[in-house]
C-alpha cells in the first residue's frame, strides 16, 4: 500500500516563536558559520605595548603594573574570543579613553623632574652668591673699596637673576601642574568605563536571561512534543495492530469466499455438465420414443391391413 500526503503548512520558526512564545528573534541569535571579531583588542594590546617603550622611563616604572596588567587581561579576552562567535568591536571601546588618558599622564613630568634645570641654576647662582659675598668681605677687610663695591654690583646682577629663576620656577610648577591636572581625571574616565562595562554586562545578561527563558521554552515544547509523539505513536501501533487484524481477517474471509466462488464454479460446471448428459440422454430418448412410435404405428398399420385381409378371408 502507498500513502501520499499533502502537508499544507510547514512548521517554521515564526509557528515556533508564536507555540512557544520566544522573544529572541533570528537575528539576535549567534549562527555556527560566525566568525569572532577581535582585531579591536589586537590593536589595543598594540597599544600597551608601545606604551611600555614610552620615552618618559620615569612614568613607565610608575605605570608598568597597570600596562601588564590590562596586557593580561587583553591577552585572556583574545582568547576567550577566539574560542567564541562574540563580536568585541564595542568592548574594545570601553578602555579607548582610558589608555588615552594613561597615554596623557605618561606624556607629562612630574614637578622633580621638570625642575631639574631650574634647580641646577638656582644653586649655581646661590653658590655664586655666596662667593661674591666671601670675596666682598675680604675686599672690605683689605679696604679694597672698589673690589667690595664691583662685587656688590655683581651680587646684584646675581640677586636679580636668582629672582628670575625662582619665578621661572614657580611658572614651571604652574605649568606642571596645569599638565598634571589630567590625572585628576583618572577617576572620572575609569567611573565612566566602569559604567560603560557594567552597561555592557547588563546587558549581555539580559541578553542570556532571555536566551535562558527562550530555551525552557523550547526544552518544554520539545518534552510535549516528545509525549504527545510518544502517546501518538502508541496510537498509531495500536491502530495499526487493529487494521493489521482487520485486513488479516478480512483476507481469511476473502480467501474463503474465494473458495466457496471455486466450490460453486466446480458445482456449476458439474451441474452444467450434468444438465448436458441428462439433455443429450432425453435428446436420445425422444428420438427413441419417437422411433418406437413410428414402429408402433408401422406396426398397427400393418396388423389392420392384415386383419382385414384375415377378416375378410
Amino acid at each position: 500500500f502507498f500513502f501520499f500526503f499533502k502537508q499544507k503548512t510547514a512548521y517554521d520558526i515564526q509557528k515556533l516563536m508564536r507555540v512557544c512564545g520566544l522573544e529572541m528573534t533570528v537575528r539576535e541569535l549567534y549562527r555556527p558559520e560566525d566568525k569572532p571579531q577581535f582585531m579591536d583588542i589586537i590593536a589595543l594590546k598594540k597599544t600597551l605595548q608601545e606604551l611600555k617603550q614610552h620615552r618618559n622611563k620615569t612614568r613607565i616604572v610608575s605605570f608598568t603594573g597597570t600596562i601588564d596588567n590590562g596586557l593580561s587581561k587583553l591577552e585572556k579576552v583574545e582568547e576567550e574570543l577566539r574560542r567564541s562567535q562574540l563580536d568585541a568591536t564595542e568592548l574594545a571601546q570601553v578602555p579607548v579613553n582610558v589608555l588615552k588618558n594613561l597615554e596623557d599622564c605618561m606624556n607629562v613630568q612630574n614637578v622633580q623632574a621638570a625642575l631639574v634645570g631650574n634647580e641646577e641654576q638656582i644653586n649655581q647662582q646661590l653658590m655664586s652668591i655666596e662667593k661674591c659675598k666671601e670675596i666682598r668681605n675680604i675686599a672690605l677687610s683689605d679696604g679694597e673699596m672698589s673690589i667690595a663695591q664691583e662685587q656688590f654690583y655683581i651680587k646684584a646682577q646675581l640677586l636679580e637673576r636668582l629672582n628670575e629663576l625662582v619665578r621661572d620656577k614657580f611658572r614651571i610648577i604652574g605649568v606642571t601642574d596645569d599638565e598634571n591636572r589630567m590625572f585628576s581625571k583618572i577617576h572620572e574616565v575609569q567611573k565612566k568605563a566602569y559604567q560603560e562595562t557594567s552597561a555592557m554586562k547588563d546587558a549581555k545578561r539580559r541578553l542570556k536571561q532571555r536566551c535562558e527563558t527562550d530555551l525552557k521554552h523550547v526544552h518544554d515544547a520539545i518534552q510535549k512534543a516528545d509525549l504527545e509523539d510518544a502517546e501518538a505513536m502508541k496510537r498509531f501501533a495500536a491502530q495499526k495492530d487493529k487494521s493489521e487484524k482487520f485486513i488479516k481477517d478480512n483476507e481469511d474471509r476473502q480467501d474463503e469466499c474465494w473458495r466457496k466462488i471455486q466450490d460453486l464454479e466446480r458445482q456449476l460446471q458439474k451441474l452444467g455438465t450434468e444438465r448436458f448428459e441428462e439433455v443429450k440422454r432425453r435428446i436420445e430418448e425422444n428420438d427413441r420414443e419417437e422411433k418406437r412410435k413410428v414402429e408402433y404405428q408401422q406396426f398397427l398399420d400393418v396388423v389392420s391391413q392384415h386383419k382385414k385381409l384375415l377378416e375378410l378371408t
